[in-house]
């Protein structure tokens, strides 16, 4: 066979629900849905739909782990025989911003969703790391407020733009705080990544129009400080994407 028509399916984890792309091996795309279903019945709700997956890829919080829950799940669901691969949200997200061609070959996507993360990519490619973990910005150590991080660390960034912290900033000048946090972190990966564009995602997008001006003004380049092309599918698109480099074709 040569692929035609396999279905590509991307999965983005989300605060208590799923986001589901689907995609044909020419990026059109077939599907977008959100689910609070059971895992158990994602796959009945994609046959449901017309979809028969090729391949799956779960984008999820953090970093990949393969024995996630929700991948195991697909895997017996599936009968074993669909590739069901696991990778980072937030580099996912920043695969598919990097796709658009908005922003150039270097880039850092900072997605916020479940948890804080960041995808980086540097001369059109990934940056993963020696072990997977790059990217995981949420946990950087920020301030002299020590709060307490469900990581069991203090004074994570995650603890100041996390969505817990995003959430709860819905007067201005809890925006206006929120915004410095976002900026003094992004500063961070400015110095480190020195990024052709540092780009917000998730829910950072929506708050962008109060958060972007403040934040902008720590950094060197303001200007390389900008929003997401993508709406809250992004991960699910970039998943979508990279479930068709599982398919087998002959």
């Amino acid at each position: 066979m040569d692929g035609s028509h396999y279905v590509g399916v991307g999965i983005a984890v989300d605060a208590g629900r799923l986001l589901i792309h689907a995609t044909d091996r020419y990026g059109r795309t077939l599907l977008r849905h959100a689910t609070s279903a059971p895992a158990t019945r994602v796959v009945d709700e994609l046959r449901a739909r017309g979809i028969t997956p090729a391949a799956i890829v779960v984008g999820v919080p953090g970093a990949a782990d393969d024995e996630v829950p929700l991948a195991a799940m697909l895997r017996e669901a599936l009968g074993g025989v669909v590739p069901v691969g696991v990778d980072s949200a937030a580099g996912l997200a920043a695969a598919a911003e990097h796709a658009t061609g908005a922003h150039g070959d270097d880039l850092v996507f900072v997605f916020g969703g479940a948890e804080v993360g960041a995808g980086i990519v540097t001369g059109g490619r990934r940056v993963r790391g020696a072990d997977g973990y790059a990217g995981q910005i949420g946990h950087l150590q920020v301030g002299a407020n020590y709060d307490p991080c469900a990581c069991g660390r203090t004074g994570c960034w995650t603890t100041k733009v996390g969505p817990a912290a995003a959430g709860a900033a819905q007067t201005p000048g809890q925006r206006v705080t929120l915004g410095r946090w976002l900026g003094h972190g992004v500063a961070i990966l400015e110095a480190v990544c020195d990024p052709g564009r540092i780009v917000l995602g998730g829910y950072f997008t929506a708050l962008a129009p109060d958060v972007l001006p403040v934040a902008r003004k720590a950094l060197d380049r303001p200007d390389r400080l900008t929003v997401s092309v993508l709406d809250e599918y992004a991960a699910a698109r970039g998943a979508a994407a990279a479930s068709l480099a599982l398919v087998p074709v002959a």
